[in-house]
């Protein structure tokens, strides 16, 4: 009996498994949001993740800083709804952006603050 064959067949397995995970890992959002920023992550009851952009200045921009952003296949969404819920095409009904405080954002910056580059797979 050869004592090889076992492990090299737990081997191959293995790697089937990274092989098939990798894709459906990686279209998972990796956000971070940079401390100070004022942005909040939170999720859509289908599991979309959402951003609660940062309050705008007076001249209605919210600067959001994210140490890492990736957005996956899913999407992304960033709730600049002043109303007490909002519906939207990819996470359904969310709730509002408590963070604007009843104004909403006329342009929204998101700046990427980390060093790896950003990956955007989906909207």
């Amino acid at each position: 009996m050869d004592v090889r064959r076992p492990f090299f067949q737990n081997i191959a397995l293995i790697l089937s498994g990274v092989l098939f995970l990798n894709p459906i890992v990686a279209t998972a959002a990796d956000l971070a949001v940079a401390a100070g920023s004022g942005a909040t992550l939170t999720q859509a009851g289908n599991g979309v993740p959402v951003v609660n952009i940062a309050k705008p200045n007076g001249n209605g921009l919210s600067h959001n800083k994210f140490s890492e952003l990736n957005v996956g296949q899913q999407g992304l969404i960033l709730n600049n709804a002043t109303n007490a819920t909002q519906s939207t095409q990819l996470g359904g009904i969310i709730l509002g952006n408590a963070n604007l405080q009843g104004q909403a954002a006329g342009l929204i910056l998101n700046e990427v603050t980390g060093g790896n580059p950003s990956q955007l797979e989906g909207y």
